[in-house]
């Protein structure tokens, strides 16, 4: 396989056999070395990821002994990244939202802060190879500009 899948959320909301194939996939292409990274997103809300972020940063301070104060005044954006649900994966460059909407719908609220957005008509199920070629050439077109 040429990605590394992984997911971001709750598989607990699924059927067993599904939630363990999809353990099974992140097994298989967990040292895939391609560089390229397919994050699903299921039972995820993004900012319900940024609440457990912040509630396991400020159980890890406490447990260190790092008072209220002295976390607010070292937090920085790298302190929250080391707490989402996507620790260790890299950013997406490309969000990719179907079925018409022009908006984020909760996905990667902090993660997605630089990734550029590509809005299609297909609705998920039947989002197709050329629709997903689409947005790539589209991606390629565009000039990063990272926030700037």
């Amino acid at each position: 396989a040429g990605w590394q899948v992984h997911v971001a959320g709750l598989l607990d909301v699924l059927p067993d056999s599904t939630a363990r194939a999809l353990k099974d996939v992140v097994e298989r292409t967990r040292d895939c070395a391609t560089g390229a990274h397919l994050t699903l997103a299921i039972g995820y809300g993004g900012r319900q990821e940024i609440i457990d972020a912040v509630r396991d940063l400020l159980t890890e301070a406490g447990a260190a002994g790092t008072s209220l104060a002295d976390l607010a005044a070292s937090l920085t954006p790298q302190d929250i990244t080391a707490h989402l649900y996507t620790v260790g994966r890299p950013d997406p460059d490309l969000v990719i939202r179907t079925s018409g909407e022009q908006r984020m719908s909760n996905f990667l609220l902090w993660q997605s802060a630089y990734s550029e957005l590509y809005f299609c008509e297909a609705y998920w199920p039947a989002f197709r190879e050329i629709d997903f070629l689409r947005a790539l050439r589209s991606y390629a077109a565009r000039k990063r500009r990272f926030g700037s």
